[in-house]
C-alpha cells in the first residue's frame, strides 16, 4: 500500500505530471525556451471579466467551504496531480486512515484535505490545463475571481435556477453595499458536490478558451438532482477528521467582504495540518499561498513570480523549496489533439445528466495506460554483438594453470 511520503514517488511519475500540463490548444506552462522572452516582457494581460465568468462556471454552484479550497488548491497543479495519483493507489483507504495517510505526503494542506472529495480531485487532474489557469488567475486576479464567482451565482439566482434544497442553503446578503450569495451545505456533517452543466444556466459562453470540460460520471449512489443539476455526490465529511465542529469550523471559507479566501486556523491545529508558514494564531486568516508547494511550476504572470521571488517562466524553485523527483523540463513538442470540428468550449457536447469525456494524451504512462491514438515508441534496435576476443595466455601461465575461460571478456 502506497501510504510513504511521496518523495519515495518514481522519478517517471513526476516527469509524466509534469508533462501533462501540455494538454489543450495553448500550452498551460510557458516553455522553457520562451522563459527569457517572457521575462523581457511586461506583465501578461489579465484575463477580463467575460473571462473569469467562464473560468469559475464548472464551480461557481458549489458551497462556500469547498469553492474557497478548490482556489486555493488550483494554485498547486503538480500537487492536485499526484493526489489523484495516489487516491488511485490507495482506494481501500477510508476514514481518517485515508486523511491520516494524506498528511504524510509532502502537499499543501489545501490538496491534503481535498482528498476526502475524490470526484474534485479527479475532475481538476482531468482538467488540468483548466485548473493551472484556474490556479493562476486567482494568484494574479484573487478580488476578480472571486467578483466573478458572485457575477454568476446573481445571473443564476436571478433566473431562478439556484434556489436553497435540502442540501446546500443559498442566502443572500449585503457586504460593504454589495450584494452577496453565500452558499452554504444545508447539513452540518455532509456536503454534497453538485455536477451541473454551466450552459443550462447561463448559455453559451461568451467567451472561453479552455477545451471540452471532463465531468465525473455518476456513481450508483449518486442523488438525481432536479432542474439544472444533474446529480450530487454525498461526501459525510465529519468521519474523515477526529475532530470536527461543522462548517463554520472548515478550513477554508470565503471572505466575500474583502473578497479573498480565508483560513480557519483552529482547523488547521486540531486537525494536524500544517500551520501555514509555520505560525501559530487562531480564528480565521486571509489565505496566503506558499510558494514551497508550487514545486517549481511558473507563474504565468510576471508580478505574481516576483513577489514569491522566482522569475516568470523559471523552472527552478524559490530557494528552500523542495526538489521533486525528476523534475525537469518538460518535452520541447506537445502531442497533437485531433480537432474533428469539435465544440471546442467548456460547456460543448454537453447534455443535463450526462457525462462529457474527453480522452486527452496525458501521458498516462505512469499508470500503464497510454491514451488513444499515440503510437507505441519504436523499440530501439539492439546493439550488434561485438566478437569475442581471444583470449591471451598469461606470460608463464595463469595462476592454477587455467586459461580465461572463453567469452570471459574483462568488464570495463
Amino acid at each position: 500500500m502506497n501510504v510513504g511520503p511521496r518523495r519515495t514517488a518514481p522519478r517517471a511519475v513526476a516527469l509524466v505530471c509534469i508533462a501533462l500540463l501540455a494538454v489543450g490548444d495553448e500550452p498551460a506552462w510557458p516553455r522553457a525556451q520562451d522563459a527569457a522572452a517572457q521575462d523581457a516582457q511586461s506583465d501578461t494581460p489579465l484575463l477580463t471579466p467575460e473571462q473569469l465568468d467562464s473560468l469559475v462556471s464548472p464551480i461557481a454552484l458549489y458551497a462556500d467551504p469547498l469553492i474557497a479550497q478548490i482556489l486555493a488548491a488550483a494554485t498547486y497543479p503538480l500537487d492536485v496531480v499526484e493526489a489523484n495519483r495516489w487516491l488511485q493507489a490507495n482506494a481501500s483507504l477510508t476514514g481518517t486512515a485515508l486523511t491520516d495517510a494524506a498528511q504524510q505526503q509532502d502537499w499543501d494542506a489545501s490538496v491534503q484535505a481535498l482528498i476526502v472529495f475524490p470526484s474534485v480531485v479527479q475532475m481538476m487532474d482531468k482538467n488540468l490545463k483548466w485548473t493551472t489557469d484556474l490556479g493562476n488567475a486567482f494568484l494574479a486576479q484573487e478580488q476578480d475571481v472571486m467578483d466573478a464567482v458572485q457575477r454568476q451565482r446573481q445571473s443564476a439566482s436571478d433566473s431562478g435556477k439556484l434556489v436553497s434544497s435540502p442540501r446546500e442553503n443559498v442566502q443572500t446578503s449585503n457586504e460593504d453595499g454589495k450584494r452577496v450569495i453565500v452558499i452554504q451545505p444545508a447539513q452540518p456533517e455532509v456536503i454534497y458536490v453538485p455536477v451541473y452543466n454551466p450552459a443550462t444556466i447561463w448559455g453559451p459562453p461568451v467567451y472561453n478558451p479552455w477545451p471540452v470540460f471532463w465531468y465525473p460520471p455518476r456513481p450508483p449512489a449518486a442523488i438525481i438532482g432536479g432542474g439544472i443539476f444533474s446529480f450530487w455526490f454525498s461526501i459525510s465529511v465529519s468521519r474523515y477528521f477526529r475532530t470536527w465542529g461543522g462548517w463554520n469550523s472548515w478550513g477554508w471559507g470565503c471572505g466575500w467582504g474583502n473578497r479573498t479566501v480565508v483560513i480557519n486556523n483552529n482547523f488547521y491545529i486540531r486537525n494536524n495540518y500544517r500551520v501555514p508558514n509555520n505560525v501559530f494564531r487562531n480564528g480565521v486568516s486571509r489565505w496566503a499561498h506558499n510558494p514551497r508547494y508550487r514545486a517549481g511550476v511558473p507563474y504565468s504572470n510576471r508580478r505574481v513570480a516576483t513577489r514569491f521571488g522566482v522569475p516568470a517562466g523559471n523552472r527552478r524553485p524559490s530557494p528552500g523549496a523542495r526538489p521533486r523527483p525528476g523534475a525537469g523540463a518538460r518535452p520541447q513538442t506537445r502531442p497533437t489533439r485531433p480537432q474533428g470540428g469539435r465544440d471546442r468550449s467548456a460547456f460543448g457536447n454537453m447534455q443535463p445528466g450526462n457525462r462529457t469525456r474527453i480522452e486527452t494524451d496525458r501521458g498516462y504512462s505512469s499508470l500503464g495506460k497510454r491514451a488513444p491514438g499515440r503510437p507505441a515508441p519504436s523499440a530501439r534496435p539492439a546493439p550488434a554483438a561485438r566478437p569475442a576476443q581471444t583470449a591471451r595466455p598469461a606470460p608463464g601461465g595463469r595462476p592454477g594453470g587455467g586459461a580465461r575461460p572463453e567469452g570471459g571478456r574483462k568488464r570495463q
